[in-house]
C-alpha cells in the first residue's frame, strides 16, 4: 500500500479529516480527532464515543494519544522519497541488458501503452458556512414534521427548539431532529437576530405562497437567514417561512 492510500485510511470518522498526532483514543479503543471530541463535550456536556456510544468519564485532555498512530505517522514522515529515482535507474539498467541480449525495446506509443496508475481518493463532504451538524445515526422520523436523514449527512441547523431538539434542513426539506443524533460542526449563535415588523404581511394565495410567513405590524420575528437582497427566512411562534426584508 502506498503512502497516499495509507493516509486516506487514517481519517476521523466524524469530520472525515485526516488524523494527526493530536488525535485521542477512547477507552473503547476508537480514535477521533481532538477537535471533534471537544465539540461533542461543548454541545452535550458529556463525552460519548460516536461509534459505540460508551460514556467516557474523563476530560479530553486526559485521554491518551494513539501511540500506534503516532509511530505510523512518524514513520511515514521519515520515509525516504527517492524510491522513484531508484526504480527508474533499475529499469534503465534492465533495458540495457535487454538490448545487449538482442531484444529490442519498444519506444513509447509503438504498440505498448503506458498503463494508467490507479489512485484512491476519499469522498469529501463539504461543510457549509451555516450552522450545521453531522448525523451520527440514521433517523426515519417518528412524528409528522420530523426531518429524515442518514448517518453521515450534513444537516443545516435553523434553530434550537430546546436541549433535546433542533429544527434543521437537508436537501431542501425542513423538519425537527433529535439533538443526540448529531455532532455539531458549526454551532448556532447563542442569540439569533430578531426584527420588528413595520407593516402587515398577508399571504393571499396559500397554495402558491405556502412558503411565505404572514405577520402583523409590530410583531417580533426571529431572523434565520437572508435568502437574497429582497427576502429573508424567519420564524414567528412555531411557524417558519420567508418574508420581504424591505
Amino acid at each position: 500500500m502506498d503512502e497516499s492510500s495509507l493516509l486516506d485510511l487514517l481519517e476521523c470518522s466524524v469530520c472525515l479529516e485526516r488524523l494527526d498526532t493530536t488525535a485521542k483514543v477512547l477507552p473503547c479503543q476508537h480514535t477521533f480527532c481532538r477537535r471533534c471530541l471537544e465539540n461533542i463535550v461543548s454541545s452535550r456536556n458529556e463525552l460519548r464515543c460516536p461509534e459505540c456510544r460508551i460514556l467516557v468519564g474523563c476530560e479530553v485532555d486526559d485521554l491518551p494519544a494513539n501511540i500506534l498512530l503516532v509511530r505510523l505517522l512518524d514513520g511515514i514522515k521519515q520515509r525516504p522519497r527517492n524510491a522513484g529515482s531508484t526504480r527508474q535507474s533499475q529499469v534503465g539498467g534492465g533495458e540495457s541488458l535487454g538490448c545487449a541480449a538482442g531484444i529490442s525495446a519498444s519506444p513509447p506509443g509503438s504498440g505498448i501503452r503506458d498503463l494508467p496508475v490507479a489512485t484512491r481518493s476519499s469522498p469529501v463532504k463539504s461543510v457549509p458556512a451555516l450552522p450545521c451538524g453531522k448525523a451520527l445515526y440514521s433517523y426515519e422520523g417518528k412524528e409528522p414534521g420530523d426531518l429524515q436523514f442518514a448517518k453521515g449527512d450534513i444537516i443545516i441547523l435553523r434553530r434550537k427548539v430546546d436541549d433535546n431538539w433542533y429544527h434543521g434542513e437537508l436537501n431542501g426539506c425542513h423538519g425537527f431532529l433529535p439533538a443526540s443524533y448529531i455532532v455539531l460542526l458549526r454551532p448556532l449563535s447563542q442569540t439569533p437576530p430578531t426584527g420588528k415588523a413595520l407593516y402587515d404581511f398577508e399571504v393571499k394565495d396559500k397554495d402558491q405562497d405556502k412558503d411565505c410567513l404572514a405577520f402583523s405590524k409590530d410583531e417580533v420575528l426571529t431572523v434565520i437567514r437572508r435568502v437574497d437582497d429582497n427576502w429573508a427566512e424567519g420564524m414567528l411562534g412555531d411557524k417558519i417561512g420567508i418574508f420581504p426584508n424591505h
